[in-house]
């Protein structure tokens, strides 16, 4: 006869009493395990997330940068890029130079955001280390342009809209001041 018939229900009752702490522990371990899988997925999944937000929001400054021969003429001057594909600058006039400010000024505003965001997934660092460390090349150079430090040999345009974006930031009121600690930090290395 199977043991289960042999014990009355009471005694079925006494056993599940005895037992009871071993099955809750045993249920709570199973929680943790379960829950800390489901977070540690939700991680993974924000964070290529995220990847897949900087590649269409660089994808997207490569686009419009491309549009727009403005954006295009900032960004070889920011790259110190062959000159002779551009549209030519000189002379440029008063509405040509107005576009040419506006131009470099949404391009570098591009740049920093994306920047921003980088840092911010890489959990606000001192140092873009890892997976980031590319990033931290490119935000070099962009703090060094904004900042003023390798302004030979550009126009005046180009200058006073990396001026007014280094002076925009250090006002302190859109960007984490530690990020703006940070492109300081890299601007002087």
């Amino acid at each position: 006869m199977p043991i289960f018939i042999q014990h009355s229900a009471w005694e079925w009752l006494d056993t599940a009493v005895r037992y009871a702490p071993l099955f809750n522990m045993l249920v709570f371990a199973a929680g943790l395990i379960f829950t800390w899988r489901q977070f540690r997925h939700a991680r993974i999944s924000r964070e290529q997330q995220n990847y897949s937000a900087i590649l269409a929001r660089s994808s997207d400054i490569n686009t419009r940068t491309e549009g727009n021969p403005y954006r295009k003429i900032a960004a070889e001057y920011f790259t110190n890029a062959d000159r002779s594909s551009a549209i030519p600058i000189a002379p440029i006039g008063q509405d040509e130079e107005h576009k040419a400010y506006w131009g470099s000024r949404s391009y570098f505003l591009d740049l920093i955001i994306l920047i921003l965001q980088v840092w911010l997934l890489a959990e606000r660092p001192t140092q873009l280390r890892g997976d980031f460390a590319g990033w931290e090349i490119v935000a070099r150079h962009v703090s060094k342009e904004i900042r003023g430090l390798t302004y030979a040999g550009k126009p005046g345009w180009y200058i006073r809209a990396c001026d007014d974006l280094f002076r925009y930031m250090q006002e302190g009121r859109v960007y984490p001041p530690n990020f703006v600690k940070y492109l300081d930090g890299l601007a002087r290395q």
